[in-house]
């Protein structure tokens, strides 16, 4: 049974994303967890990644430079819970070059901070993987905000996991 240890979500806005790949679970894992393959494929399409830190363990982090067009952003996992080859769970948030957390660069009120947990099942040769994300310790226009943006995130994860799926495919 796998323990999260990570806050609950606040509200019944979650974001859910559930896709299969056909990848062992081992695979998938490190694909999340490898900086090398993590760059090739975290982001939405279009996007350029490179990972600038890596700390996975719980209370470590890691940093990840993406470019998007004229664009830098970077985004900062603070781990929460790593459990091999099942769980991820960590903070998501924006970072600046040295690791802080602050403000997305978008327009509206897009929470500062976002749980994030990643479940990976085996399902044999392939494997099913469960995201969710919710706000932590948002407004209620944060909460709001980050309830009605549930199309524009299913885009932006699913450009991602494409890019995932031609990685594992190689």
């Amino acid at each position: 049974m796998l323990t999260v240890t990570s806050p609950a979500p606040e509200a019944d806005s979650d974001f859910v994303l559930v896709r299969r790949f056909a990848a062992p679970r081992e695979l998938v894992w490190r694909a999340w967890t490898d900086p090398a393959m993590l760059a090739r494929w975290m982001g939405p399409a279009g996007c350029a990644a490179t990972v600038e830190h890596h700390d996975l363990r719980t209370g470590g982090h890691t940093l990840i430079r993406m470019e998007m067009g004229e664009m830098t952003l970077r985004a900062r996992l603070g781990w929460r819970d790593v459990e091999p080859p099942a769980l991820l769970a960590y903070e998501h948030s924006a970072g600046d070059a040295d690791g802080n957390v602050v403000r997305m660069p978008f327009d509206g009120d897009w929470p500062l901070r976002l749980m994030t947990v990643v479940e990976f099942h085996d399902e044999g040769a392939a494997t099913r993987l469960e995201l969710r994300w919710w706000p932590i310790d948002a407004s209620d226009a944060e909460a709001a905000y980050f309830a009605g943006q549930h199309d524009s995130m299913q885009q932006g994860w699913g450009g991602s996991f494409d890019k995932l799926d031609r990685v594992l495919a190689r």
